[in-house]
């Protein structure tokens, strides 16, 4: 028997996401285009294994740079910081967290409590790009990138910034009743009529 911590965040499941940057760094520039390379890097830190593989495969890299956020939607920076120096100990790299992340509150109201900003955040981002965000991480962790690119523009005008969607969409079905105000502000959609 093996057990599977929550999140799968320990040293293997960390690997993984060692092998996921490698794969980013042969797909860089199909996504971006000849000589193009991302500026910055962000993710849902929520028990620390994505972040921890993201900080590290970057620092690493020969291949990929810049910042790579991290955005703590449960617990505090500090803790997160903490868990993942374990991570990389586990792992045997001597890289700090510190070092290779930043961390950003995405707490909000607390783990898997949204504000109606955030909720709001989430409906516009689906209304405008068709990408659906869970109330829990990913729509945390953008709302809080977009505060933290609101609160210094300099850091992210111009740049191409890649945010790692992790999933989690199951989230809105607990949410349903808190994002009903939200969506009843959007238009209504027409049905197609396939006869015409």
């Amino acid at each position: 028997m093996y057990p599977i911590p929550v999140g799968g965040s320990n040293a293997v499941g960390t690997w993984g996401y060692l092998e996921m940057v490698r794969e980013l760094e042969q797909q860089q520039e199909a996504v971006l285009g000849p000589g193009g390379s991302f500026d910055a890097f962000a993710t849902a830190c929520g028990s620390g294994g994505t972040a921890a593989g993201l900080a590290l495969g970057v620092a690493r890299s020969e291949v990929l740079a810049g910042p790579v956020y991290a955005a703590a939607v449960c617990d505090s920076e500090a803790y997160f910081c903490d868990f993942i120096d374990g991570l990389f100990t586990d792992m045997g790299a001597v890289e700090s967290a510190r070092d290779c992340a930043i961390m950003l509150n995405a707490r909000g109201r607390g783990y898997a409590l949204s504000t109606a900003a955030e909720l709001e955040f989430i409906r516009d981002v689906a209304q405008h790009t068709g990408v659906v965000l869970d109330p829990v991480y990913s729509g945390k962790a953008l709302y809080a990138l977009r505060e933290r690119a609101v609160s210094d523009p300099a850091a992210f005008i111009g740049k191409d910034v890649l945010f790692l969607h992790t999933g989690g969409t199951f989230g809105l079905y607990d949410k349903a009743a808190e994002l009903l105000p939200a969506l009843l502000t959007v238009s209504p959609c027409t049905p197609l009529d396939m006869a015409a």
